[in-house]
């Protein structure tokens, strides 16, 4: 029975702490409200407005050990934030010729700050101030192989010539390595990196279900597009259902990204649902932390 307490109080400090930037900021630095007036706390705070920032510095520093320094607690967010503002480059639109011309794009990239704009090569040298040589050569590696991957347009796919494995193989070359490095910084130990894994997971599939229109649109790989297209198959793909829905609307001239919430349980997309559905509760039946798992219940059975 302790050991079920204790879950469900680290569960709801968890979620804390997720709730608000301000939450996080807290969780990042501290008790010590001398901090608040400082430059670095806004730029925390700046970052920790994306819910998504929020949650995976959250989860990584819940795996770090207690000595880890307030810089590199610090520096987890920084990196999390320069990792998140890059994908707005490496999800664009936009082809590449090569490496260098994405790398450039990268690092020239822009992001709103409060009333300040900051480039990604800023950051990213910011970042390397708060990490000691060995890890600052694993953010380095990774960015290297993030822009390899990119550049070879492994990401690309349009809607119907792939599946929901080969989407599923891309994310864990993407965004499963990129909390598996997150989770090296902050120094977690292997058992707690493996119990990471299915919330990875479970945060992706909740992730590309609000993404699937402009994804779509922007040929870029998506689980739940993925999954619209097996279904599709295998009901011997009508015109007007699952896939053929999706793409017959997003060839619209007038299209716009719908919201998902008005047109996942539209009649045209119940089987990619149900089967979507089907693949969320079997990665959160494996999540052991039993607030954060209801939370994720509750906002997955709203969203999905």
């Amino acid at each position: 029975m302790e050991i079920g307490i204790e879950k469900i109080r680290t569960g709801l400090s968890f979620l804390q702490v997720v709730k608000s930037p301000e939450g996080l900021a807290r969780y990042v630095y501290g008790p010590n409200k001398s901090v608040e007036s400082t430059d670095k706390y806004q730029i925390a705070l700046s970052l920790a407005e994306n819910p998504i920032i929020r949650l995976t510095v959250a989860l990584a520093l819940s795996s770090a050990p207690h000595e880890l320094s307030s810089r590199e607690r610090e520096g987890i967010l920084l990196f999390t934030g320069l990792v998140t503002h890059a994908d707005d480059v490496l999800d664009g639109n936009t082809i590449f010729s090569g490496e260098n011309e994405l790398r450039s794009a990268i690092l020239n990239h822009s992001f709103q700050m409060g009333s300040k704009s900051i480039a990604l090569n800023h950051l990213l040298d910011t970042t390397f101030t708060h990490f000691p040589q060995d890890k600052q050569k694993i953010i380095t590696d990774f960015v290297d192989h993030m822009i390899t991957i990119h550049v070879n347009g492994i990401h690309r796919g349009k809607a119907g010539e792939y599946g929901y494995q080969d989407a599923l193989e891309y994310k864990q070359q993407t965004n499963s390595a990129y909390m598996a490095i997150a989770l090296r910084l902050v120094d977690a130990s292997p058992s707690q990196v493996e119990k990471m894994s299915p919330l990875i997971l479970v945060g992706q599939l909740l992730d590309d279900s609000t993404d699937f229109w402009t994804d779509a649109r922007a040929e870029v790989k998506n689980l739940y597009l993925g999954k619209a297209r097996d279904v599709w198959v295998n009901n011997n793909c009508p015109a007007n259902q699952d896939l053929g829905f999706i793409c017959l609307v997003i060839t619209e001239a007038s299209f716009v990204p719908l919201r998902t919430k008005q047109t996942m349980r539209l009649p045209a997309l119940h089987d990619t649902r149900q089967a979507y559905k089907e693949e969320f509760d079997s990665a959160l039946r494996a999540v052991d932390n039993i607030a954060l798992k209801k939370l994720l219940q509750i906002y997955g059975n709203h969203q999905l």
